[in-house]
């Protein structure tokens, strides 16, 4: 805790570390492109909101072990889970509907 300066510079918005006025966390969530998946659970994120609401889907539907999950350019959120013992490919619409493939 050493005193980090913290200050609005400016009239951009700016704080002296990089943080944009107004942000909860300077931890701002990246925009997804059709070009690459967007991986919500990869190793050392945070799962957004939005990733958080088809986790809970999935496993709500009786899933288990949600991994792999990932925003795909279709806007379908796309994971591996296991039903029972059996890994199943399954996807969530905007609704929220889980369908296994």
């Amino acid at each position: 805790m050493g005193g980090a300066d913290t200050a609005v510079k400016g009239g951009a918005g700016e704080s002296a570390n990089g943080v944009t006025a107004g942000s909860k966390s300077g931890l701002e969530t990246p925009a997804v492109t059709g070009e690459s998946p967007s991986v919500a659970n990869a190793s050392g994120q945070q799962l957004s909101s939005a990733a958080l609401t088809a986790r809970k889907a999935i496993e709500r539907d009786g899933y288990k072990d949600v991994q792999g999950l990932a925003k795909g350019s279709d806007g379908l959120w796309h994971a591996q889970a296991l039903r029972g013992n059996t890994q199943v490919q399954v996807t969530v619409d905007r609704a929220g509907m889980v369908s296994a493939q």
